[in-house]
């Protein structure tokens, strides 16, 4: 599935990104250490396999780098971005600089996570011209989209919200990807 960048304003996709308040996940043993997925609300879909890492983790936000993909153009991406996010807030800013033909664009999302609702702010700028707006997006939990976490898992299992608790979803989400069991991250 080919890489798309918000390139047109869809008030949907801005606010569809986050992370679930509870958020499911699938932990693995692979040949080079372990890997979980996350469900996680995307502002950018990157394609089938969406990876990235912990960068920190406190009891009240956590911190993911997502990366570029490595089978994307690079003046079509930028260099990653961070999402971070805590039981109910998200953030995520993402610039691709100008590049040829393309000018510079710049996004940042905040939004609030109530009640499997979502209420967002957004900017969104390419080259001279931006936009503004707030929307709400109802039953978010709906966009998640599976992310594997690639590394930084042990920051999350020395926090008070990371402490992992195995659900029968995880369990049969990691049947599905032939895992070896699941976790529910709080």
């Amino acid at each position: 599935m080919a890489f798309r960048l918000c390139q047109s304003l869809a008030l949907a996709g801005f606010a569809a990104m986050g992370v679930a308040q509870t958020t499911a996940t699938t932990t693995a043993a692979t040949a080079t250490g372990t890997q979980s997925v996350f469900d996680l609300l995307m502002p950018a879909y990157y394609g089938p396999t969406i990876q990235a890492s912990v960068v920190s983790a406190n009891p009240t936000v956590t911190t993911f780098f997502i990366p570029c993909p490595t089978d994307v153009e690079a003046n079509l991406c930028s260099a990653g971005y961070n999402l971070i996010h805590g039981p109910s807030i998200v953030e995520v800013h993402i610039t691709l600089e100008a590049s040829g033909d393309l000018e510079k664009t710049a996004q940042d999302i905040a939004c609030q996570l109530k009640a499997g609702e979502a209420q967002c702010t957004f900017t969104y700028a390419i080259g001279s011209l931006s936009t503004a707006g707030v929307s709400t997006l109802e039953q978010y939990t709906s966009f998640l989209e599976p992310v594997t976490i690639t590394a930084g898992l042990e920051k999350l299992a020395t926090k008070t919200n990371g402490v992992p608790r195995q659900t029968q979803n995880a369990v049969l989400a990691g049947v599905a990807v032939a895992a070896m069991g699941g976790v529910m991250f709080m």
